[in-house]
């Protein structure tokens, strides 16, 4: 077929409605990368402002905190963190908070049970959007009972953040999808917080980790997950890797974005070979480059 016939008949086919999809639609991509800071750990207690630099400077625009040692914001006030991140063309989009045991009990740190609208409110007026539940202690996970404590928490922490205009959610590993007494912990969980109040971080790695179809997850439960995060897992021993370097089908994942409600992309590698830094620029190259 000559180009002007080809053309001219697909004009035709795109003015009566049949040419779907856009031949000449851009696939889509990730527009705003963002990074879990638990990944640069051991860098940020020592000079986070040296790290957010250079998080700014690969490209990355959205950060997601965690409770460290310092607190939330390694020993600064939320306002001065929040600032110190613009100044490196990086959003504070969310941030995790413990539940039951917390991560270090020697800091002063709230809690999803404790000082939570205190510190809900103080995130919300700089700007932040999500808080994060990241994990169960180990002693929570051995009945349903501790489950449908935790969803009532989980509905309660969600309803303050509604009032503030923010949001609650709740972050997996594997061990959520290990049965007790023939229910996964992680569906009940789904089935039991109120889907305007709680939503999900889907931690792709662990839900693969845990033999979970991804796919599933997001169809049967559409616009329930605003958050990923985005870790490789190797071939040879399922550790993590580099984004790009592992096993996991992110195009084709990705291409239930807007089924499953994602509106960020949070790279995350729970243990690096070599430079940290190094890590996280080679996820940021291949999710810049990644269509679907």
């Amino acid at each position: 077929m000559e180009r002007r016939q080809f053309i001219f008949q697909t004009s035709a086919l795109a003015a009566s409605g049949i040419l779907v999809p856009n031949l000449f639609s851009e696939a889509s991509r990730i527009k705003k990368i963002g990074i879990q800071l638990y990944t640069l750990r051991d860098l940020m207690k020592d000079d986070c402002v040296e790290v957010l630099k250079e998080l700014g400077n690969q490209g990355y625009k959205e950060i997601e905190s965690y409770p460290s040692q310092k607190g939330h914001f390694w020993g600064r006030p939320a306002k001065d963190f929040f600032a110190l991140a613009a100044d490196n063309n990086l959003k504070v989009i969310s941030t995790h908070i413990p539940y039951g045991k917390p991560v270090n009990p020697e800091a002063t740190l709230a809690s999803v049970t404790k000082g939570f609208e205190a510190f809900a409110e103080a995130f919300a007026k700089e700007g932040g959007k999500f808080i994060v539940c990241p994990y169960l202690d180990k002693s929570l996970r051995i009945s349903l009972d501790n489950y449908k404590s935790a969803a009532d928490d989980f509905n309660k922490a969600g309803q303050i953040c509604k009032n503030l205009g923010i949001q609650f959610a709740y972050h997996n590993h594997d061990f959520e999808f290990i049965p007790i007494d023939s229910t996964i912990p992680y569906y009940y969980l789904l089935k039991n917080t109120d889907p305007n109040l709680v939503k999900m971080e889907l931690d792709l790695y662990w839900a693969k980790r845990g033999q979970q179809s991804i796919e599933e997850l997001f169809t049967k439960n559409p616009g329930r997950f605003p958050l990923v995060h985005v870790k490789d897992m190797a071939a040879s021993d399922k550790s993590t890797v580099e984004v790009g370097n592992g096993t996991i089908p992110f195009a084709e994942i990705f291409k239930l974005s807007k089924t499953a409600g994602i509106e960020h992309y949070l790279v995350e590698q729970d243990n690096c070979i070599g430079s940290p830094l190094d890590c996280v620029r080679k996820s940021f190259q291949y999710l810049k480059k990644l269509r679907y």
